[in-house]
């Protein structure tokens, strides 16, 4: 026989046993901008699984991105030809609006190469803040009579820099001309 305990007396020698393989999904390592991050815009993403994986379209798998739960657009997938642990999505328009925008990929979107494990449902979220920025000046640019207040609006709150309440400076002619207090 095969086997035998080790004084000898007993054997076997032909034993059956029935195993299957089963592969496992693709799992993301690795998304760029990192999801759940602040940003001023999104265009470009990239998904790094932990094994190569080749994209499947059908009418029940794709990529979706949503802004504030709602559908925005689709997106070009491309598994990278240098690396196919490495995908590549990108929106025909740079996403500029503020919101949380998430990036939806359906069920079975991808596959690994060695066998047919599929990746299940995945979701990312960013959110889109623009940049401080002024919005309007109050009086408008252009000419005044008297020049005794000004009032700057931002695109957002805003709160003033801890000890530079005279960091503002009135330009006359291109040039210095006062300093000017700030309140908020």
């Amino acid at each position: 026989g095969l086997f035998t305990t080790l004084d000898g007396k007993e054997q076997i020698g032909e034993t059956k046993h029935k195993v299957t393989l089963v592969a496992s999904a693709p799992v993301v390592v690795d998304v760029t901008p990192a999801a759940e991050s602040t940003v001023q815009s999104l265009s470009k993403f990239t998904l790094t699984f932990d094994k190569e994986v080749r994209y499947v379209e059908s009418d029940e798998t794709g990529v979706m991105f949503m802004l504030n739960g709602m559908p925005a657009c689709g997106a070009l997938v491309e598994v990278s030809e240098e690396d196919a642990k490495v995908v590549n999505i990108s929106v025909d328009m740079e996403m500029t609006m503020e919101g949380v925008y998430t990036l939806y990929v359906a069920e079975g979107t991808f596959e690994s190469v060695e066998g047919a494990a599929k990746t299940p449902e995945m979701m990312y979220n960013w959110t889109v803040e623009a940049p401080l920025s002024v919005v309007s000046v109050d009086p408008a640019e252009g000419k005044i009579e008297k020049a005794h207040k000004f009032t700057l609006t931002f695109n957002r709150e805003v709160k003033m820099v801890e000890g530079d309440e005279y960091g503002a400076m009135i330009l006359f002619n291109g040039m210095p001309a006062c300093g000017a207090l700030v309140t908020v």
